[in-house]
């Protein structure tokens, strides 16, 4: 299982993800020529938020209908209610270590 760590990106314009495994590091940097994964769009904070265990699911709705970055047909949250909620839970874990449980984070290393 790969673990990835958080971390803000320089003058706390988004947030940056990169792999601690070696091997994955060394394989994405020869792939791409880069060490990490920019997240600079506050539209990519809830994908990015969900991928490392975030959930938009409330008591009174399970927000089935939007991915975070439209407002929920069900209940009437807006994309800035959910974005903001998942800078929140991002903000809370930067400099955090997460385990790929599901592979939804390798992902975007292309693995």
């Amino acid at each position: 299982m790969a673990r990835f760590t958080l971390i803000h990106s320089d003058f706390g314009i988004g947030y940056e993800l990169f792999p601690v495994s070696i091997r994955l590091a060394r394989a994405y940097t020869k792939e791409t020529g880069h060490e990490s994964i920019l997240f600079q769009s506050d539209w990519d904070f809830p994908g990015l938020a969900q991928s490392l265990g975030w959930s938009m699911k409330s008591r009174k709705c399970d927000h089935r209908g939007t991915d975070g970055t439209v407002t929920c047909p069900d209940c009437g949250k807006t994309a800035s209610h959910f974005i903001a909620r998942a800078t929140e839970y991002l903000d809370k874990r930067c400099d955090s270590s997460f385990n790929d449980k599901h592979g939804s984070i390798a992902l975007y290393f292309g693995q």
